[in-house]
């Protein structure tokens, strides 16, 4: 792609189909979409109630007005059906009684593809906020259908999944769909994908995930759409350092103090003992600080938890000492268990993300396999392998027993594995981004990841990027917990 290609935009609005077809949102989605791409320098031309005539000519000139390299950007909004295995793009003029030959009488998103494949953009984005229907057509009100790329350098979005439509606002308002297009044209920083994955995630949200918008995407371009990102602000003069301890006066518990960043997630480059759930390797952003305990929690914490509360006492063990040895990490506690102890540390307490454990393990060593380097070390961690520094203790030894990482954390690695607050999706790395402070909640039940490994497991398993998952009801000798807050008492 050239250092700074041309950008052209398409949007084509079609509002004033025969009732009772008429649809009110496309001319509004038009205008509000249009300041936005010119903001991020597009040529933007619109065109509003096209008929079969004007629909081929708009798009034709439009096409063949591209050079090789330049970024095209096309936006449809009105009605659009599927047929013979493909998506159409339907004029204001078209009539239901026009199905059989409707080759003819509508224009094809097939077509539409192949012409910017034919003219060597450097990208294509095709944008269809076109998953309506009449009313008068109901064995055609099954969405749009998926279409596979064969073309680099495409991406296509759709406002609903497939085979889904949406209702049409009646007081011509824009679709949320589109409004959200808008906002992350807007937002700095943002490539191709990134638009439209912030974009999905922003009405998925606010729909409630009752309108999920699709999309498509092949090599759709390492640029930044939207302009590159703001420098980051300057830290304030006395901004607390990474890795300064701060005591909570409510479980008299030590927490680190982790500033907002960026690191990298997952496997290291080099590290041949990965899993396929721990790739791809993807950069994070963490745009809030937060504290996180310096150890895991120990038994003597949580027993003054549930004398507060009368939260049950989880069964002791040889983990935990028999409950003898009060400094030891509290074991056998539930997903909910470590929850409702971080809940009641702190105000705004809670179990870290999976992203949130990870950024701190790593201490700012982002390409380092274990905390302190590439080459496992058995007298830093309490591992199955054997250590001097191990000595009386049978299971876990106590909390801080081990040479802390470079933000005050100890016991990153080992001892016991660590809930946190995510659902466990295997494929989690490989969504599209950004990943902005990540968290994996999915609806209905799931396995929570844990993370950091046991006294009972390898060196393979203890990897900072090493992901485990459990079902949050089963506590078990072996796992425990720490908690992060925004704040503490």
């Amino acid at each position: 792609m050239a250092s700074n290609p041309a950008r052209h935009a398409l949007l084509i609005g079609n509002t004033a189909y025969r009732d009772p077809c008429r649809v009110e949102t496309p001319k509004r989605n038009v205008e509000i979409l249009v300041p936005a791409l010119k903001d991020i320098g597009f040529d933007a031309k619109t065109a509003f109630d096209l008929d079969e005539d004007a629909t081929r000519e708009q798009i034709d000139n439009f096409v063949n007005g591209l050079k090789p390299g330049d970024i095209a950007f096309v936006f449809y909004s009105g009605l659009a059906i599927q047929a013979e295995d493909r998506n159409w793009l339907l004029p204001i003029t078209y009539q239901h009684d026009q199905f059989e030959t409707i080759d003819i009488h509508a224009y094809g998103l097939k077509r539409l593809l192949e012409q910017l494949g034919e003219m060597k953009v450097g990208a294509a984005i095709v944008i269809l906020d076109a998953n309506r229907a009449c009313r008068a057509w109901p064995e055609t009100q099954i969405g749009l259908i998926e279409v596979s790329l064969s073309e680099p350098g495409f991406l296509i979005a759709f406002a609903a999944s497939p085979g889904h439509i949406l209702g049409d606002r009646r007081d011509e308002s824009p679709s949320l769909f589109t409004q959200e297009v808008a906002k992350s044209l807007a937002t700095p920083g943002l490539k191709p994908v990134e638009v439209i994955a912030l974009t999905q995630e922003a009405v998925r949200r606010k729909a409630e995930n009752s309108d999920i918008p699709w999309f498509e995407a092949l090599a759709p371009g390492d640029f930044y759409l939207t302009g590159p990102p703001p420098p980051p602000p300057p830290p304030p003069p006395n901004a607390i350092k990474p890795g300064s301890l701060r005591t909570n006066q409510k479980d008299l518990l030590s927490y680190a103090w982790m500033p907002p960043g960026t690191f990298e997630m997952g496997c290291v480059p080099g590290d041949d003992q990965c899993a396929d759930d721990e790739k791809p390797r993807h950069a994070v952003q963490l745009t809030r600080g937060f504290w996180i305990t310096s150890t895991e929690i120990p038994v003597e914490a949580f027993d003054r938890f549930a004398d507060s509360t009368g939260h049950r006492r989880p069964a002791r063990t040889k983990t935990n000492g028999g409950g003898l040895l009060s400094n030891l990490p509290e074991s056998k506690v539930t997903w909910q268990d470590a929850q409702d102890y971080c809940q009641w540390a702190s105000p705004n307490g809670q179990l870290p993300s999976e992203a949130e454990w990870e950024y701190a393990a790593r201490g700012g060593k982002d390409g380092s396999i274990y905390p302190w380097g590439d080459t496992f070390n058995p007298e830093e961690t309490n591992s199955f392998e054997k250590s001097r520094r191990k000595g009386k203790y049978v299971e876990t030894t106590p909390v801080g027993h081990y040479r802390a990482n470079d933000v005050n954390l100890f016991d990153i690695i080992g001892n016991v594995r660590e809930w946190t607050l995510d659902v466990y999706d295997a494929h989690a790395y490989s969504q599209p981004g950004p990943f902005l402070d990540p968290v994996a909640q999915l609806q209905g039940a799931g396995e929570r990841v844990l993370r950091g490994g046991t006294f009972d497991e390898k060196s393979r398993d203890l990897r900072i990027s090493t992901r485990d998952h459990r079902p949050g009801d089963k506590g078990d000798n072996q796992t425990g917990f720490r908690c992060v807050a925004s704040d503490i008492p």
